[in-house]
């Protein structure tokens, strides 16, 4: 699953937060955690236990319908890959703990930072590199529930620069 996620979200265009893929557990506020314990285990590993102890699991039909992108990815791509690098699946999971380790390195040192409180301080702001910026805008939309895209954070981005010397009180909507 872990594998397939990180592909379709590198089709998707996602960033280093996509490419983590599925956390083996996620605490989300006002709803229980949710843990995946069988994440590592391989669908091969699982047929075959379920195999060796005659247990007979039921298969969704969908999961062969190719009409969904996640089953073309796992039915089509992924078998094409595989002729170009037998390893890819370690090399997505691979992928995936590296951007893991490198998102806890980027959110600890914006975390050390203080600039995603209720309020982003332009000055303090500005002073960030222009990645580190953009990161910032990303955490806060997501903190507060606000969908954003690139797009979105760009504009953003833009509008700061173009008005960081103003007097006047220029506002940007960011949503709802």
């Amino acid at each position: 699953d872990n594998v397939e996620t990180v592909l379709y979200r590198i089709i998707k265009g996602t960033g280093i937060t996509g490419l983590k893929g599925i956390p083996e557990n996620r605490i989300q506020e006002h709803t229980p955690p949710i843990c995946r314990p069988l994440l590592q285990i391989t669908r091969e590993e699982c047929n075959k236990y379920c195999e060796e102890n005659g247990l007979s699991p039921s298969m969704d039909s969908s999961n062969y319908d190719q009409k969904y992108v996640r089953n073309r990815l796992r039915l089509s791509l992924l078998p094409e890959l595989r002729t170009y690098n037998t390893e890819i699946d370690e090399a997505l999971l691979r992928l995936s703990g590296i951007a893991t380790d490198a998102d806890a390195i980027i959110v600890e040192y914006i975390k050390k930072l203080g600039i995603l409180n209720n309020k982003i301080i332009t000055k303090d702001f500005l002073n960030l590199s222009i990645a580190l910026q953009k990161r910032a805008l990303a955490d806060y939309f997501s903190i507060h529930n606000i969908e954003h895209s690139f797009e979105r954070i760009h504009e953003l981005l833009c509008f700061i620069h173009e008005h960081k010397n103003s007097k006047s009180g220029k506002t940007f909507s960011i949503g709802k």
